[in-house]
């Protein structure tokens, strides 16, 4: 596209030449054009071939099919003057040299040039147009030239991956299209990257097709701001009355940590869009708006390490940064010694923001959010130690296709505790995780970070050391905690806890004790939730506390309980089988005796508890020679 194209224009995709017929160097081949992805129908001409089952390119794979795609008979080869199509699920290993018209890879179908004879000094040319449909793959075992001196392009559609083992060339101006829809993006992995006749790749990252902020790292080295603003539509211009005033993309200022347009303000953007470094990208929400933001260039493919401002008593230390490559990469191998040594303590982390949520999330050794995906960009907090530096590598890249811009695989027994009042929402995480400690566990534990500091849940450790958590480990050899709670919130107003919980064992529990009221909730049940009153500028540790041990709800009985105990109007009703002889001793949380008394019959017994504040109690029953205690709770 001619750079006198103007934003307000939809920018043009690939433009497609006439379509060349196969050439073969070196032993191979290829001109590849996909027509469609995953829906595709055959249908261009009677007589297309397409496989049948996985194999060998040479051996007998493939049938024929009809337009209406009825198979017709067997082939051993397609014939260079039909199509050819790997139809969904068959992986074919080329084994040799072949020619055909057009090759269709379409969803979940495999060509592996890695293999027979070419392995890694294989090379694959493409001259035509190429396609390569929705999960469709094609794995090269040793280079790829795209474009060349003629008009070929490979297009990725949203879910594809193109893997090459050696150096990718692009061979002529936005001869690679990387795809992205709302579902999918597409990934391109390579070892190494050059380029000829100005060769380059365009990048496709779908935002939303709403209005809202996305953090966004562009996988392109060398695109400059002004470009890129240029010829995404979707990033909207900014005015006051008629003066321009910047765009819907922000960076963001360690010092005094936000996010700001100013770099974009007095007229043109100047300087090149960093790759590595994190932006905060804004799209349109419109009838015109496509909800991707592209960039164009060539891919990075080095080495890319991102100067990090240090934390001081005047700089919180945050610093955006994100996925430099034209794939995924995994946060596990970024998060490797060298560069969890240059964060934090209380943050070896990364945060990602999750906008479903509407906050970040923390990414580390135990929550899983495995993969970066493909233009994402997230925080990481430095410590004090000036010169520090993080290093991306191509090493880190994985072929993860999803995209959204996190994928959670939480595996550890888990609490959601999310709070929410009428427009803002915040929550905390509780993970009981193998060799854990009541205490810091650097790169388990996750400090706070919030986009809305007004409106914020944390927990504090139970060994505390001042800093306030979105995410605690503790021991998973016990169940047995009360975790202080700390929520900040500015207006007054109600306020309303819920739980989420993953694979508890047997006793766990989610129940919500709020000392100012001496009310307790159990929040781990189906639709439980506690709605509390605050006042205006709350903030800190002190009311609210989360019990993990197997209290049983005051209104919501355990089944497998050997004794079930309810409470109504003040009456404590303990059901379960005892003898004439049983006797009941009633506890409190500290061990000290308050009661005791005879069973009144043999499956049922009552007693008024109004004379006993709201808390947790042990009812003890011994019988016969057995004692069996549980915990229960008196609300008021």
């Amino acid at each position: 596209d001619s750079k006198e194209n103007h934003r307000s224009k939809t920018p043009s995709l690939f433009k497609q030449g006439a379509i060349k017929y196969p050439k073969i160097r070196n032993s191979f081949f290829l001109i590849l054009i996909l027509l469609a992805c995953s829906q595709v129908g055959f249908g261009q001409a009677d007589g297309d071939f397409g496989t049948m089952m996985s194999g060998n390119f040479s051996t007998a794979i493939w049938g024929i099919y009809d337009a209406n795609l009825s198979l017709n008979g067997t082939t051993s080869v397609p014939s260079s003057k039909k199509n050819a199509y790997i139809l969904n699920g068959n992986v074919v290993t080329l084994d040799g040299t072949f020619g055909f018209k057009n090759l269709t890879v379409l969803s979940g179908g495999t060509l592996n040039t890695d293999a027979y004879g070419i392995n890694l000094s294989g090379s694959l040319y493409i001259y035509g147009n190429v396609n390569i449909g929705v999960l469709g793959s094609i794995i090269v075992g040793g280079s790829s030239t795209l474009g060349n001196s003629y008009s070929g392009l490979l297009t990725l559609k949203p879910g594809a991956t193109f893997d090459v083992t050696g150096t990718l060339t692009l061979g002529r101006p936005k001869c690679l299209l990387i795809e992205s829809n709302v579902s999918y993006t597409a990934q391109c992995i390579f070892t190494d990257i050059s380029t000829t006749n100005n060769g380059t790749a365009k990048v496709e990252r779908f935002m939303s097709l709403s209005d809202n902020w996305h953090v966004y790292s562009s996988p392109i080295v060398g695109q400059s701001i002004h470009d890129f603003l240029q010829y995404n539509v979707d990033i909207p211009d900014f005015y006051e009355g008629t003066v321009y005033s910047g765009s819907g993309m922000r960076e963001y200022y360690t010092n005094p940590g936000k996010w700001s347009g100013n770099f974009m303000y007095g007229g043109l953007p100047t300087g090149d869009v960093v790759s590595g470094k994190g932006y905060s990208i804004r799209t349109y929400n419109d009838t015109q708006s496509l909800g991707t933001v592209d960039a164009t260039g060539v891919p990075t493919s080095s080495d890319v390490s991102i100067s990090l401002t240090p934390a001081s008593s005047t700089v919180n230390g945050w610093n955006c940064i994100g996925n430099p490559y034209t794939s995924s990469i995994s946060t596990s191998s970024f998060l490797n010694t060298t560069n969890t040594s240059k964060l934090e303590i209380n943050y070896k982390c990364i945060y990602l923001w999750d906008s479903a949520s509407g906050n970040y999330r923390a990414s580390n050794i135990v929550t899983k959010i495995d993969d970066v995906q493909l233009g994402q960009g997230f925080f990481v907090k430095s410590n004090s130690t000036s010169g520090n530096t993080v290093t991306f590598t191509s090493d880190m890249t994985s072929s993860s296709r999803n995209t959204t811009f996190k994928v959670a695989k939480i595996i550890w027994p888990s609490i959601y505790l999310s709070i929410t009042n009428k427009s803002l929402n915040s929550f905390t995480d509780i993970m009981l995780v193998t060799n854990t400690t009541k205490g810091l566990d650097p790169g388990y534990d996750a400090g706070l970070l919030t986009a809305t500091p007004e409106f914020s849940l944390y927990s504090r450790l139970l060994e505390d050391n001042g800093v306030n958590f979105m995410l605690q480990c503790l021991p998973d050899q016990s169940i047995d905690y009360v975790i202080p709670l700390g929520l900040d919130c500015k207006i007054a107003g109600d306020v309303t806890f819920t739980a989420v919980t993953v694979n508890l064992p047997s006793g766990c529990q989610a129940l919500l004790e709020d000392r100012l009221t001496k009310r307790f909730a159990r929040l781990d049940l189906k639709d439980a939730k506690y709605t509390a009153t605050v006042s205006a500028d709350t903030k800190g540790t002190g009311r609210f506390f989360l019990h993990t041990s197997d209290v049983i709800s005051g209104v919501q009985p355990l089944e497998n309980q050997p004794y079930k105990i309810t409470t109504i109007n003040n009456i404590v009703t303990i059901t379960g089988e005892v003898s004439e002889a049983a006797q009941f001793y009633l506890y409190s949380i500290n061990g000290k005796q308050l009661a005791n008394f005879k069973a009144e019959s043999l499956v049922q017994t009552q007693f008024d508890a109004s004379g006993y504040p709201a808390g947790v109690y042990i009812l003890t029953v011994v019988d016969k020679n057995q004692r069996k205690s549980v915990k229960f709770v008196i609300e008021k």
